[in-house]
């Protein structure tokens, strides 16, 4: 009898410590995801805070050691319907800073998004990253974009192929040049010298 007394009371204490160890285990778990759920929130304020900046232009470096996913929220930002102009806009130029694969996959969706501002900050970045060496599919993505419905769209487009050095650039902007819509044709041959100038010798 003694024995089973003894049994059963080990049990109870070893129980008790078991109970014991699982509750701080959780604590712990709990405190690790309260410390970094802060820290997470600390980082969307931190970020948005830098798309809401004013003339500041931060380099890859600053972004990716102030948010090591810098590039992942640069992507989510500029793709999201729901942000504000100014804030949309600053992401997608951000996005230079990255001349990655999902970033011109991102730039070109952009490129014929239905706002205006967004496609044509979409295509000019687009331009402005990729232009060197550039190809013939960016300059087709930018050649749409020359033709859209409204002016400031095909008026960033046209300045965009200053960035590009395929050869498909120049050639567009010699045809662009003979456009019977008279400002777009002189900016397209302003456009024209201003490449030139800066292709390698």
């Amino acid at each position: 009898m003694k024995l089973n007394t003894i049994a059963l009371r080990t049990l109870v204490a070893l129980t008790a410590i078991a109970v014991l160890g699982v509750s701080t285990a959780t604590a712990k778990t709990s405190a690790n995801t309260s410390a970094t759920s802060a820290k997470t929130s600390d980082r969307d304020a931190a970020f948005e805070r830098v798309l809401k900046g004013i003339d500041t232009l931060p380099t890859r470096a600053q972004m990716d050691r102030a948010f090591p996913d810098a590039h992942d929220r640069l992507l989510r930002a500029a793709a999201n319907d729901k942000r504000d102009t100014y804030t949309r806009i600053r992401a997608i130029s951000f996005l230079s800073m990255y001349p990655e694969a999902a970033t011109r996959s991102a730039l070109e969706t952009l490129s014929g998004h239905q706002d205006l501002h967004v496609r044509r900050y979409g295509v000019y970045t687009l331009a402005r990253t990729f232009g060197v060496p550039g190809d013939a599919e960016l300059v087709a993505v930018v050649e749409k974009a020359t033709a859209d419905k409204v002016e400031d769209v095909r008026t960033h487009a046209v300045r965009a192929l200053r960035w590009v050095n395929h050869a498909a650039a120049g050639t567009l902007l010699d045809r662009l040049a003979k456009s019977s819509d008279s400002k777009l044709a002189e900016l397209a041959k302003l456009t024209a010298r201003k490449r030139l100038a800066r292709l390698p010798r």
